[in-house]
């Protein structure tokens, strides 16, 4: 039986926008540090073991499907989303996803499951979230609807 190559991308997102997911810089603004897709980070590492948290995942309501909308209802919809996060019990903290010509605001979660982070994700429309856990690479996951 002849084995077949993995699809590098998902089918539903452009292979250009997926490299701009992978070159993407990740900045938690409020902690001060920047995540990097495949990189180690010890200061998110030392940051995770000090405050006793596993997982961690960054998450975005803005340009759903990677549409652009206004400036306002991304606005709007990542309050939403902060929102859901507190009714849910999770602590976040104000990020930012900066692209090579382009930015979003984004949120850190830290202490949430892939599963959640997901779900969460797949309500506001997202392609994909960045996820991690302590002592292990930052993953880039496309979700799929």
């Amino acid at each position: 039986m002849e084995k077949k190559d993995p699809k590098p991308y998902p089918t539903h997102i452009s292979p250009a926008l997926c490299d701009a997911y992978l070159n993407t810089t990740y900045e938690v603004v409020e902690l001060g540090f920047s995540i990097l897709v495949g990189k180690t980070n010890a200061s998110l590492d030392n940051w995770l073991s000090d405050n006793n948290f596993e997982s961690w995942a960054f998450i975005t309501a803005w340009n759903p499907q990677s549409l652009e909308h206004s400036l306002n209802w991304n606005i709007q919809q990542n309050l939403k989303l902060e929102s859901l996060l507190r009714q849910s019990g999770y602590v976040y903290f104000q990020a930012e996803g900066r692209g090579k010509d382009w930015s979003e605001k984004s949120l850190f979660v830290p202490d949430i499951s892939t599963e959640a982070a997901i779900s969460i994700a797949k309500l506001f429309k997202q392609y994909a979230i960045l996820h991690g856990t302590r002592e292990t690479t930052p993953r880039l996951l496309f979700i799929e609807y």
